[in-house]
């Protein structure tokens, strides 16, 4: 995870909290979650267990912090990527930007993956940035395709979308965290894998509008 992704979302500028939270997902990735404990983080850190409880309540808490600060910079990368001059144009954009998203940020989709797995943690946590994200980003350009025109205004195609888009991002996490395990069993990387089901869903939203 870049640091510089961490200190600028807001209230990250402290130096020892951003230490931390760069622990904690670089432990996890070598760890696991299960294997993680709060003095691993501190002793990464090189800080005390002190200094982490003036930043987080628990284990729970750093790990959706680093969960939520993925999150932010996936749509902020997916906002400053996805160009159109209709609702349409953008969705299709979506699917092509997840695709660039896994080539650059493998490790943060790996983390990713590896949280979801553990609803404890999340369930556990009082985050305000997970529940913000969790709302679904991908809504907006949704909304701005059925008023322009160029996307279907029905419950069957919202509902196909948001399938879409889903089934997009756990592809994405499957191929972070098992890309050479796939390439071994299909014969194809997780690039040519992921751009041909990016292609596939651009042409489908296209058909889905001229039906």
């Amino acid at each position: 995870m870049e640091t510089a992704s961490l200190s600028s979302h807001p209230h990250r500028n402290d130096s020892r909290r951003t230490d931390l939270l760069e622990s904690a997902f670089q432990l996890v990735l070598e760890k696991g979650i299960e294997s993680t404990t709060i003095v691993d983080i501190v002793r990464r850190a090189a800080t005390s267990r002190v200094t982490f409880y003036k930043h987080f309540k628990s284990l729970a808490d750093i790990l959706s912090k680093v969960q939520e600060s993925i999150l932010h910079q996936f749509r902020a990368y997916l906002e400053e990527h996805v160009k159109g001059n209709t609702g349409l144009e953008k969705c299709r954009c979506i699917f092509r930007s997840s695709l660039k998203f896994y080539e650059q940020f493998k490790d943060e989709l790996r983390f990713t993956m590896m949280f979801d797995q553990y609803e404890s943690f999340i369930r556990s946590s009082h985050s305000e940035g997970l529940s913000i994200y969790s709302k679904g980003w991908y809504s907006r350009y949704l909304e701005e395709g059925i008023r322009d025109g160029t996307l279907p205004d029905t419950a069957q195609f919202r509902l196909l979308f948001i399938s879409m888009v889903n089934a997009t991002i756990a592809l994405v996490q499957r191929m972070a965290m098992h890309g050479e395990r796939i390439k071994d069993e299909s014969g194809h990387s997780a690039g040519e894998i992921l751009e041909t089901i990016a292609g596939t869903l651009e042409t489908a939203l296209t058909w889905q509008h001229s039906v």
